[in-house]
């Protein structure tokens, strides 16, 4: 039965991938966002790639594969597709955690074939990348909850969680939350010695940088999305709302 999942498996990787070039129809939001700005980052024009509304993330990825010969909606798609796959593996760790290997690879067998999820990339949108930064956020914490000395997922949550924050306004908020809980878990059971938490956090905060440079040229404060402004305004804090 595992060796029939596995050629499953196999065999709808070239299915799906081979499906993306029959989508000809990109979403709104791809064709008035995503591809402009990776064909503005591919130009080498910086001002239009990037947003305070936006992460860095997408349009980067997307405008590499413009520069190595990719249309920009093909670059959207693929950059989806890619991630799509990848977050099989992170998948596959989480049912892990609770299933027995056999029905682990059921799980990613019904994620391969789940076509809701490949209307995402299909239409060139950027979602799927969240899904493989939540899946590997995911991850890492669960091992972590089991194994507090864990490098590997130490080091997974914090690029899961920063990948989730450099794609959506939501995702910094999500990431953060977890990262402060694995703390405050790593407290009680008087584990943070060991640093892979903080780790963890340290490795987020690092990768989190460029984008913090980024809202801090358009906006003149260090934060993750322009949208935290409104609101911290919103709830009375000082804050100069910057025009978008």
């Amino acid at each position: 039965m595992k060796s029939k999942l596995w050629m499953i498996a196999v065999i709808a990787v070239p299915v799906i991938s081979a499906a993306l070039f029959l989508a000809s129809d990109p979403a709104a939001d791809t064709l008035t966002r995503y591809i402009p700005m990776a064909e503005a980052f591919a130009a080498g024009d910086r001002e239009d790639a990037f947003h305070p509304r936006f992460g860095i993330l997408f349009p980067v990825l997307s405008g590499t594969l413009i520069r190595l010969g990719c249309s920009g909606f093909l670059a959207c798609q693929l950059t989806g597709l890619l991630f799509f796959l990848a977050a099989a593996l992170p998948l596959y760790g989480i049912f892990r955690e609770f299933c027995r290997r056999q029905t682990a690879l059921l799980g990613v067998m019904f994620y391969f074939f789940c076509s809701h999820l490949h209307r995402i990339f299909y239409a060139g949108l950027r979602e799927n990348l969240k899904t493989f930064a939540l899946a590997l956020l995911v991850w890492g914490l669960l091992v972590l909850y089991r194994d507090a000395k864990s490098w590997k997922a130490a080091i997974a949550a914090g690029i899961g969680g920063a990948m989730l924050a450099s794609i959506r306004a939501e995702g910094f908020a999500f990431a953060a939350c977890a990262l402060l809980i694995l703390i405050g878990y790593d407290l009680r059971r008087r584990c943070l010695r060991n640093g892979r938490s903080l780790t963890a956090v340290l490795l987020f905060l690092i990768l989190l940088t460029p984008q913090l440079l980024l809202n801090y040229c358009w906006t003149g404060y260090p934060v993750p999305f322009s949208g935290y402004l409104r609101a911290a305004a919103g709830i009375g804090w000082e804050t100069e709302v910057p025009h978008e």
